[in-house]
């Protein structure tokens, strides 16, 4: 995988790649992969559980995988124990078709447990919705309001 951030090559392995315009993160869940900055001259090998950030021309620290945050490739569910809201809703946000627009504000203390599927993220946020006060408005199918429930 490349991204304007470097690349990610799969070693016989199962991992994520997170592209933002800030940087990609990319984290390993089975196996071994090498990421590399753009012009390929930095590059560390990162292991199953582990996950680094690749920024412009450097390549980051690798740190251990937050357990509690889950993308389980296979059955394309984001599994997530006590994790905030809003980490949760930018996740989902990746996946759902159309443009989401999350009102931040007042959502910043809120935590979630759960597992949400991937490929069916209305769902995955009227899931959301009954476990959390935010409130999900669809506009049309291709244009969503979350904020916190009023």
């Amino acid at each position: 995988v490349i991204t304007d951030h470097g690349s990610a090559e799969a070693l016989g392995t199962q991992f994520t790649v997170n592209y933002q315009s800030e940087g990609t993160l990319v984290r390993v869940t089975e196996s071994k992969v090498k990421a590399c900055n753009v012009s390929g001259q930095l590059c560390e090998s990162l292991s199953e559980g582990e996950q680094i950030r690749l920024d412009n021309n450097t390549v980051g620290v690798k740190q251990p995988i937050d357990q509690g945050f889950t993308i389980d490739s296979f059955s394309r569910n984001l599994i997530v124990d006590d994790q905030p809201v809003l980490k949760v809703l930018d996740e989902l946000q990746r996946y759902h078709p159309g443009l989401v627009r999350i009102k931040r504000q007042g959502l910043q203390n809120l935590r979630v447990s759960g597992v949400f599927p991937l490929n069916d993220t209305v769902r995955s946020l009227e899931v959301l919705a009954t476990g959390v006060p935010v409130q999900i408005k669809r506009y049309t199918p291709f244009f969503t309001v979350i904020q916190k429930k009023q």
